[in-house]
């Protein structure tokens, strides 16, 4: 057994799918070593979990430990909350680690050999994790309900409306909130049944949870706005919904009230008033989407003309299926816009680093530390993962330089670009963590980065031709 060794344990090697997991690294080492410090290499990641990290770390501290009847020290170094994405066997990657390790050597010293040095010594060692595999289950026999959430924890759940009753053209906000400790990271929007009379409009999300005390916790909501289109009475109807608690073993059912809705006819309002009361709400998906009303005399309506009856419910609804075209064109458009602006915008950040590396190496900043360099390589590798989100149409949520890699190599594009990225995302990786991060380092980091994206946007093209 070596004299000093890091370990990644997780709290439990056989979970269910979404829950979530404490894994630290540890550290175990002989009496006679004194570790001074310690600097992970790469940014870990695992295919198929979401990590988390912990909020308000403390200090390592040693204690006793017995292995296999040997006598060693025992310190958690890091600790992350990890969930499970994905069910099957997960194999979680080795975890590199630079530590600077100090002994005391004597010729009766059994570390002289590994610090081959003179009296006290402080010397770097390169460690890491072994590669372990969990087993991720589904939960077993799900009970029949109306809906089974993707929570897994334990959780308050409730279903709440800002309001009952409301003129048509006006909304109600129905929010669903989750509150306490679980995936809440991975929560997605539950899909209640509204009336057929009720429009749902511009669903919004709300998240505040922290991770810290070994846990996750606080709590998600999620608002919809509907709207009615004409007078009424209708409802939400009352649920009966389901979620994991895998520190019971067993499934929680909680059970939602029907949430009354009631629509009166507007008053004093023309149609062109309520057509634009509708319009202030805009349409799931869609930005909104301001009109400007043109004010129609008092005579107009009064008359009762064929040209008010007939005519302008005609213009109207032309007018307004007009607008909704062009919005869905403007719609179609921005993803397009955004794509072929990626480019300038990655080499227009890299040329800010450029300069706050310039400053920092002839100004009043020549002392910056590595750890504000390897900062500025954190929000570039950011930057390059913004970029290739963009051109490659990625959704929003978790992509790191593993998964663009991934998603680089299964593509069929050049061979050599693939190369060229992986050697790239590994040197961002590398330096990220790396104490001998320098400014001349960055720059050339940041060359290489300009090569690359030229490239890729090269390579993309020819994907596209082809």
């Amino acid at each position: 057994m070596p004299d000093i060794f890091i370990e990644m344990e997780f709290d439990d090697r056989t979970p269910v799918l979404g829950q979530q997991l404490l894994a630290e690294v540890v550290l175990y080492f002989r009496n006679g070593l004194e570790v001074q410090s310690f600097q992970p290499l790469t940014g870990w990641s695992a295919d198929g979990l979401w990590k988390e990290e912990l909020e308000g770390q403390a200090q390592p501290r040693a204690e006793d430990a017995l292995i296999q009847g040997q006598r060693f020290r025992r310190a958690s170094l890091l600790k992350f909350m990890v969930f499970p994405t994905r069910t099957g066997t997960l194999v979680v990657d080795p975890f590199p680690m630079v530590l600077g390790v100090r002994s005391q050597v004597s010729s009766r010293d059994p570390f002289g050999s590994i610090f081959d040095s003179f009296g006290t010594n402080l010397r770097r060692v390169t460690l890491q994790t072994e590669e372990f595999e969990l087993e991720v289950q589904r939960p077993d026999n799900p009970p029949s309900v109306d809906l089974i959430l993707d929570a897994v924890g334990s959780f308050t759940i409730t279903r709440s409306a800002s309001g009952r009753e409301v003129q048509v053209g006006e909304g109600i906000e129905i929010t669903t909130t989750v509150q306490g400790t679980g995936n809440l990271p991975l929560l997605t929007r539950p899909q209640w049944e509204y009336p057929e009379e009720w429009q749902e409009y511009s669903p919004q999300e709300a998240s505040d949870f922290r991770a810290r005390n070994e846990r996750v916790e606080g709590q998600k909501a999620f608002t919809d706005l509907v709207v009615p289109s004409k007078a009424g009475r209708g409802e939400v109807p009352a649920v009966d919904v389901a979620y994991y608690n895998p520190t019971a073993a067993r499934w929680e059912v909680v059970s939602l009230p029907a949430i009354p809705l009631i629509a009166r006819e507007a008053i004093g309002q023309t149609p062109v008033q309520l057509a634009d009361a509708a319009r202030q709400f805009p349409m799931m998906g869609g930005a909104p989407t301001w009109i400007q009303t043109v004010s129609i005399p008092t005579w107009f309506w009064q008359q009762g003309t064929w040209v008010s009856r007939l005519l302008l419910p005609t213009v109207l609804g032309l007018g307004l299926w007009v607008l909704m075209i062009a919005r869905r064109i403007r719609e179609q458009q921005a993803p397009s816009k955004q794509r072929h602006a990626a480019a300038k915008t990655l080499l227009s950040q890299c040329e800010v680093h450029e300069n706050q590396t310039h400053h920092a190496r002839h100004g009043a900043n020549e002392s910056t530390s590595s750890k504000e360099i390897q900062e500025r390589y954190t929000v570039l590798v950011q930057q390059v993962l913004d970029y290739l989100r963009l051109k490659l149409q990625r959704p929003t949520g978790a992509f790191t330089l593993a998964d663009a890699e991934k998603l680089i190599d299964s593509m069929a594009i050049d061979q050599g670009f693939k190369e060229s990225s992986k050697g790239l995302f590994k040197q961002l990786s590398r330096m990220s963590y790396s104490p001998a991060a320098s400014h001349e380092q960055l720059c050339t980091d940041l060359d290489a980065v300009r090569e690359w994206v030229d490239n890729a946007e090269n390579a993309l093209k020819q994907k596209r031709r082809s």
